[in-house]
């Protein structure tokens, strides 16, 4: 059965100026449906509910006027009121903006309020992402543009808008998105601890848009680009540090609260301590410098570190409240060359080491070895040493030795069978401790006496001895031998036998040499050295020749030169004819006679250490009694001793000859000249040492002048 319709028009909403609204018409009855607006808007459908789509530009109350269908017209009922809000539209043309600062906004409004009453206006910004869900008002006003104070609260961003309320019903869009560069804020951290004289770095973290200037404190100021930032601080003594201000484009934060401590430890130095070396047991003077200032009392300690100058394990030397402190090195401390001081203060420092030195230790020594020598020679006994050299040692012999190595080798030169033992060494630390022993065997040895007399062929004689390191059976033979003329007891002679010094010896007939040596040796033992006698010259029997005089006649008193030559061994001792005697060691000798008669001079004897020898020769002296002295005044000759050259004045008319001869009777020079008075130089340069005569023919005899070459 077919129904009258009926029409119910719903949709009430609130749109923004220029958006649409959706109304709905529901039907009843049978479709289809013919409607009409109040607005004249009229349409037929078979939807049900049927939605329409408007559009106005003011709030508007849509119903319905009438419905109808087959069944003729139906009734209407319900109504639909579409508000349309207004747009404002704000102009903001900033792109960045402090915190804290002002500015205006400018803005349009579209559209109508529904209202009539007066509308205030309030600008409103977002967060830093651009979200009004939370939005802070920022200005009011009634009118475009408004004064804005954006708080100094707001974080810095990049993505904040600001946007336009009124009191009325309106939709407000939001600006486009600007920059807030917040007031800056700077956190200071870096608490730490650092030694007097050091820097410490303290960390800076800003907020806001940089360059920052900041001030610390201690009024230490800088500006930045980047943040954290480190700041270097110097403090001579402990710290605290703050922000005094920070400043960046948009002005000065409020003063930061947070704060850094910079404790400061001082320093205890012995740096300039150069001990160089010392010896275990010294007493030192440690001077100490303190940079900085502890809080209270302090007390010191000085330690030592370990041999490689680390301190690891230190060892505590001595205490004090001031610098020097004295301290002493501890005895049992080991030798090293590397140690190294430092003073601890009782309250936190820091400590800085003196330079590396060397510790040197008394000195060990430790005696060892065992030796056979022959008596009279030397041997080294090793003595090992401990701590630094040089060493001095001594022996329980009173032997003493310096050695700079170790093993030392010490040289004994015992005179018997003997064990050592050292009685002390010492070094630069002073004296030391000694232990061990050493034995050496004294193998004996016969020592013969050296020869202080002439020994001769055929001439019994004394061969004495000795026995050196140690004693000889009782029934000991000893037997003397003779070496050969080079000194080798190869083949040696035996001279003479005995039990007691000394033997009696005597020496065959053997050629004369002077390397002849003697030596006593034990019958029937090897091990018994011989110390034979130096090599001595075999004597031998004297002979004496007589020779010189001249042939020229003699005054009275007048002196001739006789001429003794030796052999066989000094000293000779001589007699002539006229009982002449004397002892000498030089060959030849020369014997000044003055006969005053004419005389034959000859030995009559010679002997030496060997016994008495054989004699020769002889010299005539022609003396002639006749007075000659005013013919000697006649002749000048000079110099004498001879030099280069001989001058000579003879002033006798018979003078027609002279020459010149040696001792031994030998011609050199000789010249002639008519009689008359005669002047000459005779070069006497190359003549040979000696004695020689100058004879000059006076008529039918010869005077004679003796000159003497040097």
């Amino acid at each position: 059965m077919l129904r009258r319709p009926t029409a119910t028009l719903s949709g009430d909403t609130t749109i923004t100026l220029g958006g649409t609204a959706t109304l709905t018409v529901v039907f009843t009855g049978n479709g289809p449906w013919t409607y009409t607006f109040t607005n004249t808007n009229t349409g037929t459908t078979l939807t049900s509910p049927l939605k329409g789509i408007v559009q106005p530009t003011v709030s508007t109350t849509y119903a319905l006027q009438s419905v109808s269908n087959v069944c003729g017209a139906g009734t209407v009922a319900g109504s639909a009121r579409v508000r349309v809000l207004p747009i404002i539209t704000p102009t903001f043309a900033s792109t960045s903006v402090c915190a804290g600062s002002t500015a205006t906004v400018a803005f349009v409004t579209t559209g109508t309020f529904e209202s009539t009453a007066a509308v205030t206006y309030t600008a409103q910004v977002s967060d830093s992402t651009g979200s009004f869900t939370n939005p802070v008002a920022i200005g009011t006003g009634t009118a475009s543009p408004l004064q804005v104070t954006f708080p100094a609260s707001l974080l810095a961003g990049k993505n904040y808008k600001v946007r336009v309320i009124a009191s009325a019903s309106a939709t407000s869009v939001g600006s486009g998105v600007f920059a807030v560069q917040a007031l800056p804020t700077a956190t200071l951290s870096g608490s730490t601890t650092i030694g007097v004289g050091e820097s410490a770095k303290l960390t800076l973290d800003f907020t806001g848009e940089g360059p920052w200037t900041y001030v610390l404190s201690n009024d230490q100021t800088a500006t930045v680009n980047t943040t954290p930032a480190l700041v270097t601080v110097s403090p001579t003594t402990t710290t605290t540090y703050s922000v005094k201000s920070v400043r960046n484009a948009c002005g000065t934060a409020p003063t930061p609260t947070s704060t850094v401590q910079v404790k400061v430890n001082p320093r205890v130095s012995a740096a300039d301590v150069a001990l160089g070396s010392v010896c275990v047991g010294s007493v030192i003077s440690l001077p100490f410098v303190v940079t900085g200032t502890f809080e209270g009392a302090v007390t010191y300690t000085v330690q030592l570190s370990d041999a490689t100058g680390s301190f690891t394990a230190p060892r505590a030397l001595a205490t004090g409240t001031s610098s020097p402190i004295s301290t002493t090195i501890p005895a049992n401390v080991a030798a090293g060359a590397a140690y190294r001081l430092r003073v601890v203060a009782s309250v936190t420092s820091i400590s800085v080491n003196s330079a590396s030195f060397i510790i040197k230790v008394r000195p060990t020594a430790v005696l060892s070895g065992a030796a056979s020598v022959n008596f009279g020679e030397s041997t080294t006994l090793p003595v090992t040493l401990t701590g630094d050299g040089p060493w001095s040692l001594a022996l329980s012999d009173g032997t003493t030795a310096t050695s700079e190595v170790t093993p030392a080798q010490v040289i004994v030169k015992p005179t018997q069978t003997t064990v050592y033992q050292l009685t002390s060494v010492r070094n630069s630390c002073g004296e030391g401790t000694v232990s061990g022993i050493a034995s050496v065997t004294v193998i004996p040895r016969v020592i013969t006496e050296n020869i202080t007399s002439g020994i001769c062929s055929g001439k019994e004689f004394e061969v004495k001895f000795s026995l050196g390191g140690g004693t000889l059976p009782a029934n000991t033979v000893f037997q003397s031998q003779l070496s050969d003329s080079l000194g080798n007891f190869t083949n040696a002679v035996i001279i003479g036998t005995g039990s007691r010094s000394p033997i009696l010896a005597n020496i065959p007939a053997i050629p004369n040499a002077n390397g002849y040596r003697i030596r006593v040796v034990v019958v029937g033992s090897t091990a018994v050295t011989s110390q034979p006698t130096s090599p001595f010259l075999l004597g031998r029997r004297p002979t004496a020749a007589l020779s010189g005089g001249v042939a020229t006649p003699l005054k009275p008193g007048d002196e001739l030169l006789l001429v003794v030559q030796f052999t066989g061994d000094a000293p000779w001792t001589y007699t002539m004819s006229d009982n002449t005697t004397g002892t000498t060691n030089e060959t030849p000798v020369l014997v000044t006679v003055k006969p005053t008669l004419p005389t034959t001079y000859t030995l009559s004897s010679v002997s030496n250490s060997c016994g008495t020898g054989t004699v020769s020769g002889s010299v005539t002296a022609n003396v002639v009694i006749t007075g000659v002295e005013e013919e000697q005044e006649k002749i000048i000759v000079g110099p004498n001793p001879l030099t280069e050259r001989l001058r000579l004045n003879i002033d006798i008319p018979t003078a027609t000859e002279w020459q010149l001869i040696d001792a031994q009777g030998r011609l050199y020079q000789k010249r002639q000249w008519t009689a008359g008075e005669y002047r000459d130089e005779i070069n006497t340069q190359t003549l040979p040492t000696g004695l020689y005569f100058l004879r000059i023919k006076v008529g039918d005899k010869w005077l004679e002048r003796k000159l003497l070459k040097q």
